[in-house]
């Protein structure tokens, strides 16, 4: 047995697959060829269809900007209300740090 084969794979059998391989590459670009239709001309759309997309989209846009500034604004208050919690200094849970 040679250094690089293995004994579970022959040497033949690779070129065998790529030939396949090949073939069935040709094979397919004749079908495609075979079925291959005309270019239709594109779906005109009106003015106003496209009016009303660009609409709704801005307003998805602007509901998720303010949706992720509304949780990042309830999560940075929740933690600060965590911590005052957690202040045993002083009653009502805020120490000055000033003094």
């Amino acid at each position: 047995m040679r250094r690089n084969q293995t004994p579970w794979r022959p040497i033949g059998r690779t070129r065998a697959v790529s030939a396949g391989i090949a073939v069935g590459f040709l094979q397919l670009l004749c079908v495609g060829a075979v079925h291959a239709q005309e270019a239709e001309p594109p779906v005109e759309t009106s003015l106003l269809t496209v009016v009303v997309f660009g609409v709704l989209f801005l307003l998805f846009c602007i509901g998720v900007v303010w949706f992720i500034y509304s949780n990042e604004k309830r999560s940075r208050a929740e933690k600060g209300q965590s911590e005052r919690r957690e202040d045993p200094g002083v009653p009502g849970g805020t120490r000055n740090k000033g003094q």
